[in-house]
C-alpha cells in the first residue's frame, strides 16, 4: 500500500514538471515569434 502512495506522488511531481516545461516552451515560442515579426517588419520582407 505504501508503495502505491509513493508512486502516485512521483507521478504527480512528474506531471507538474511537464506542465512547467510546456509553459516555458510556449513562452519561448511566443518570444521567438515576436522577434521574428520585428525582424520581418524591420527588413520589410
Amino acid at each position: 500500500m505504501e508503495d502505491q502512495k509513493n508512486e502516485s506522488k512521483v507521478m504527480h511531481a512528474g506531471k507538474k514538471t511537464t506542465d512547467n516545461n510546456l509553459q516555458e516552451q510556449t513562452l519561448i515560442l511566443a518570444s521567438l515569434q515576436k522577434s521574428y515579426r520585428i525582424l520581418l517588419t524591420k527588413f520589410g520582407i
